[in-house]
């Protein structure tokens, strides 16, 4: 006899399953995704996929238009470049109030993390090189306790998922470009390491747009 699960719980199951499919590339930006199909495809009800899908709307990875349905998010190159900027504007704030309370042992982490991902990154190891960059800003967000910031910022890394999805498969970064990436990171723990937030704050802006400058050109591109 099957588990009986209330339909919130089961939705967030099922919401899961999607949002792991969203970043491993399964469905991508502009892929339309239809109640009464996943509720065939997951055995689930219509109500559940309902209930799934705007978990995930919630979240930033899907919009709902009139008329048209649900679809993962697209980008023009605009929309991204204002994504990336929004991005490390928030970021600069986050790092403001990470700077009142961080200690060594956390800049140290920091430190290991960047080096963990400089690691991944020379072994072509790109999706796990990402995965620890998020897992940075994750430690950060931690660290400075804004729980409405935390939640803005994670729809922001959800968006750049997706971008990010698109880019190992049109606009891959070479070394040169995950040297730099990571070279930005270096320059936020020495400044961290410092007690330099103005310093702190701008390597880490950079970091981010400096690493999306490359990629924005080609994203109208595939849209056509």
């Amino acid at each position: 006899m099957p588990l009986k699960e209330s339909s919130a719980t089961l939705a967030e199951i099922v919401a899961d399953t999607i949002r792991t499919q969203l970043r491993d590339g399964v469905h991508r930006c502009g892929d339309k995704l239809a109640e009464l199909t996943l509720s065939k495809e997951l055995n689930i009800s219509q109500n559940t996929a309902r209930d799934a899908l705007a978990l995930l709307i919630q979240e930033g990875w899907l919009v709902k238009r009139p008329r048209y349905g649900i679809t993962v998010r697209q980008f023009t190159s605009d929309s991204a470049d204002e994504l990336f900027t929004l991005w490390g504007t928030l970021e600069k704030l986050v790092m403001h109030w990470v700077m009142k309370t961080i200690t060594n042992a956390e800049i140290a982490h920091v430190n290991r993390l960047v080096l963990v991902a400089r690691d991944q990154a020379m072994y072509g190891d790109v999706r796990d090189m990402l995965n620890t960059r998020f897992e940075i800003h994750h430690f950060l967000l931690q660290i400075a306790n804004k729980p409405q910031t935390s939640m803005i910022l994670h729809q922001i890394y959800n968006q750049v998922w997706l971008l990010e999805v698109l880019r190992m498969d049109y606009a891959p970064r070479n070394a040169i470009h995950h040297r730099e990436l990571l070279n930005g990171y270096d320059m936020v723990c020495r400044a961290m390491g410092e007690r330099n937030l103005h310093g702190a704050q701008e390597a880490l802006y950079f970091a981010i747009i400096n690493d999306a400058k490359p990629f924005l050109p080609v994203v109208d591109l595939l849209n056509t």
